[in-house]
């Protein structure tokens, strides 16, 4: 028994076809689907790459507003020999750093932690606390209500029934989640 392959290639290319033009259309229409397909696909994928976007920073709440300006205080105590003015220090924060801040910055800073502490008097205290490299420290509290608590730190207080949490701070210029 022949394949039709041989029967195809022997075939006389003046004779008209049997199909009566089937296979063109048939290729044609394959072709036009995955046209189709492959259009659909590039629109769906531009319209995420819009709607997405540039990455969006996160909503600065009033207690990240708070630790940003102690922040720039003590840096700009910190940093005033070099001449670092608090007004680069304070747009470094704000989203617009200028490299030699920004290096100034990450020279002197060793870590900053917010520590988040339960009051007998059912408020809550939030304590900045910033290491620098010289090995000298700043702090700075604050009272909160529960309602001014980051949500995570509301459910992990509770969650856990302890009495402190720990959070590092990330610099908005080196913030780990913002390329994910």
């Amino acid at each position: 028994m022949q394949s039709g392959l041989p029967l195809f290639l022997s075939a006389d290319l003046d004779a008209p076809c049997a199909c009566g033009g089937m296979s063109f259309f048939g290729f044609s229409i394959s072709s036009l689907i995955f046209f189709a397909l492959a259009l659909w696909l590039a629109a769906k994928i531009l319209r995420r790459l819009r709607r997405k976007g540039k990455p969006r920073s996160r909503e600065r709440t009033e207690l990240d507003q708070w630790a940003d300006e102690v922040l720039t205080r003590e840096l700009h105590r910190k940093l005033s020999a070099t001449g670092l003015e608090r007004d680069t220090v304070q747009r470094a924060f704000e989203g617009t750093p200028e490299p030699d801040a920004v290096s100034a910055i990450e020279e002197a800073v060793k870590s900053v932690q917010m520590r988040y502490a339960r009051t007998p008097r059912e408020e809550y205290e939030a304590r900045l606390e910033v290491s620098f490299e010289d090995g000298t420290t700043a702090t700075a509290t604050r009272l909160l209500t529960a309602a001014q608590l980051p949500p995570d730190v509301w459910e992990e207080l509770g969650r856990t029934g302890g009495s402190y949490i720990f959070r590092t701070l990330h610099f908005p210029w080196s913030e780990p989640n913002r390329w994910s």
